[in-house]
């Protein structure tokens, strides 16, 4: 992204909360900031306040204005908002952001507008700093992850049901009933260790349970079949980027369509450097004095898809051992302890999506990999 600098600038920082917006300006560091506090979504206020800081910092009413604001619970609705007001706006990391490592420190909204706008400041006239930009996906690459990550909620909810009705019904003593169509419908026949019936509120109980499984199986049947029909009969860069890695020996269209949805197919990079940034799974050095050490991975990127990779990266050990990252794995992990086992997939899976990304973006298969016979979606 493209920093815009310079004395003709006026910088503001946005510090959010659910009912109103504290905002700072300036056009240098150095200066004492202009704050105020409006409604939150009051964007007629917005332009008055803007139009009022111009005014103060000696600035024509055309000059350009660049903003920032914390990545949170707000999304990017601000960001999009800000975009089509002609705002030039940056969305933060918030653990970017450095803090006062002071027992006690003063903290308002106030205080932190006047530090973010001054962070802002030195950012965009410096070219550069310790502040990490978050990427914004577009309307419908954002759009376009739902769908997965719906199925995956759905998929947690019914496990956690099914498992909450195994162990009400160990608490009892009994074992062998599972949650679906096959769960009793008639408790009244199932007895505990005593000959005695379950208790009248644990029937209910887990017929409701039940109730809620099988709403959640109906739900994951409409969702498979929506994305089913999505990878066959899209044509869109998703859909085309999912018929790809489901070629692929030990991707499944589940897993093809999410690996796109989240990643592949919905962002562009520029290098390996900006993939293992999306992903987290770059490492982290400490080396201070006489210490030298790794801290492991940085887990800055997508959870959702850190978790997918490693995932991934077991089940290419499994299909795809011929392959040369395969046989890398098992010439300098596989014979070591548990540990290092766990260390070595989550450095395969960093190959892995590395691989992935030159297969999808340049059509360079990994070396050794193999296609599947017969794609089924």
């Amino acid at each position: 992204m493209k920093i815009k600098s310079g004395p003709e600038y006026l910088y503001s920082f946005f510090e959010l909360s659910t009912k109103s917006w504290f905002l700072g300006f300036a056009t240098y560091s150095t200066q004492n900031p202009r704050t105020v506090k409006i409604a939150a979504g009051d964007f007629g206020r917005l332009d008055a306040e803007i139009l009022k800081a111009k005014r103060r910092f000696g600035l024509a009413e055309s000059a350009e204005v660049v903003s920032a604001y914390e990545a949170g619970q707000d999304g990017f609705w601000i960001h999009r908002a800000l975009l089509a007001r002609g705002i030039h706006n940056l969305v933060l990391d918030s653990s970017s952001l450095p803090v006062d490592r002071s027992a006690r420190r003063a903290k308002t909204d106030r205080l932190d507008a006047i530090s973010g706008v001054r962070m802002l400041v030195e950012y965009s006239r410096q070219g550069g700093g310790r502040l990490r930009i978050v990427h914004v996906p577009t309307c419908e690459a954002e759009d376009d992850r739902r769908l997965d990550r719906a199925r995956k909620q759905v998929q947690r909810e019914r496990i956690r049901l099914a498992n909450r009705m195994v162990s009400l019904l160990r608490t009892q003593g009994i074992e062998g009933l599972k949650a679906g169509p096959r769960f009793p419908a008639n408790l009244d026949e199932i007895r505990l260790w005593n000959g005695e019936e379950l208790g009248r509120e644990l029937k209910h109980e887990l017929l409701r349970d039940n109730a809620r499984v099988a709403l959640a199986d109906e739900h994951l049947r409409e969702l498979n079949g929506r994305q089913r029909t999505r990878t066959k009969e899209g044509t869109g860069r998703l859909a085309e980027t999912t018929r790809k890695l489901i070629q692929l020996r030990g991707i499944a269209s589940t897993g093809g369509s999410q690996l796109s949805s989240e990643f592949f197919g919905t962002r562009h990079f520029a290098n390996r450097r900006q993939l293992g940034g999306a992903t987290g799974l770059v490492p982290t050095p400490y080396n201070t004095g006489q210490s030298e050490r790794n801290q492991g991975i940085s887990k800055r990127g997508n959870k959702r898809l850190r978790s997918l990779l490693i995932e991934y990266a077991w089940g290419w050990l499994r299909h795809q051992p011929q392959s040369d990252l395969s046989q890398w794995y098992e010439r300098k992990y596989a014979h070591g302890g548990k540990r290092m086992r766990k260390i070595g997939i989550v450095a395969m899976a960093r190959k892995l999506a590395l691989e992935l990304w030159r297969y999808v973006e340049h059509g360079v298969l990994p070396e050794g990999a193999l296609l599947k016979d017969k794609v089924r979606i």
